[in-house]
């Protein structure tokens, strides 16, 4: 896994370096997108491991990507529309907090009605955990909004009832019982600059649990800033914050992410996109730093 992280690592110069070709004056449009994330664990003991999968999207209004709609944020400003999406990977379960090996399934969609979009979205996760063998079912459903108000602005909200199964944490001498939560999940993308060259977006989760068994409550914001030299590639900062209080422990672990986002179109059809976090401590006692490299290719058409 260190050698494929290194790898990723190594291209980032190659792609800065590169000149895109230019994008058609009018833009190009897409109706159904193709998307293989790839992550790697690079640094770091608690969530170590690797994940990778398919996604596919289906815009019944054709996304759009232009100069004024130069990242992948920023398409979704272009143009409101009903969507679709479906996706299975492998990954291992971050909200654990727990080294596992698992898998998932995510679905969702929303249907234009007037000036916003209305839908469900649902994802389902089967874990199991590498110290205690438990195998740890984690489930969320419910409605979720779509809304563009302006032409520069786009939010999409998930209101979402979700419960994690029973599983042990050895590190903290816990035992976690099944637990339902209510989760929240809110993106916003807002295109700044006057000239269409500077995204910002940012991507919030709560988890709230319902019941007073030992559970873990979560806040989790990470924002985006992206700067477009061209139409084919952008790049910029992120930052964010992440707390986990851990109830009937009364114990909390905050930390603040940050690293850098890419975005290198090779045309307006397909494109390589990366991340690359580090998840900084700020407790006493807490666990090492963790670096995490996530990327993707999509093709669209």
């Amino acid at each position: 896994m260190r050698t494929i992280a290194f790898t990723m690592l190594m291209l980032l110069p190659a792609l800065l370096a590169a000149q895109p070709r230019e994008l058609p004056p009018e833009g190009a449009t897409i109706s159904d997108e193709i998307r293989f994330p790839l992550g790697v664990q690079a640094l770091g003991t608690e969530r170590e491991g690797a994940s990778g999968g398919v996604e596919y999207n289906k815009y019944y209004s054709r996304r759009l990507h232009d100069f004024r709609h130069q990242t992948l944020f920023g398409e979704a400003v272009a143009l409101p529309t009903s969507s679709f999406h479906v996706a299975i990977r492998y990954q291992p379960d971050p909200d654990l907090g727990v080294r596992n090996t698992g898998y998932s399934g995510e679905i969702g969609a929303v249907k234009m009605l007037g000036d916003v979009a209305l839908g469900g979205w649902a994802r389902m996760v089967r874990a199991d955990i590498d110290e205690t063998r438990e195998q740890v079912d984690d489930f969320e459903f419910g409605p979720q909004i779509s809304l563009w108000p302006g032409n520069r602005l786009y939010m999409n909200d998930r209101i979402l009832y979700r419960r994690i199964g029973a599983y042990t944490d050895r590190e903290l001498g816990i035992s976690y019982s099944t637990e339902d939560f209510l989760q929240i999940r809110h993106h916003l993308t807002y295109i700044v600059g006057e000239d269409w060259d500077f995204t910002y977006a940012h991507d919030l989760s709560m988890r709230v649990g319902i019941h007073q068994n030992y559970h873990t409550n979560n806040l989790t914001m990470h924002n985006y800033f992206l700067f477009s030299t061209t139409p084919l590639f952008s790049f910029g900062p992120v930052a964010g914050v992440s707390l986990d209080y851990i109830v009937g422990s009364r114990a909390s672990v905050l930390t603040i992410p940050f690293g850098a986002r890419i975005e290198y179109f090779f045309s307006s059809l397909s494109l390589l996109q990366g991340d690359i976090s580090y998840e900084a401590p700020t407790m006493p006692g807490s666990k090492p730093g963790q670096v995490r490299i996530d990327g993707s290719f999509s093709y669209r058409f």
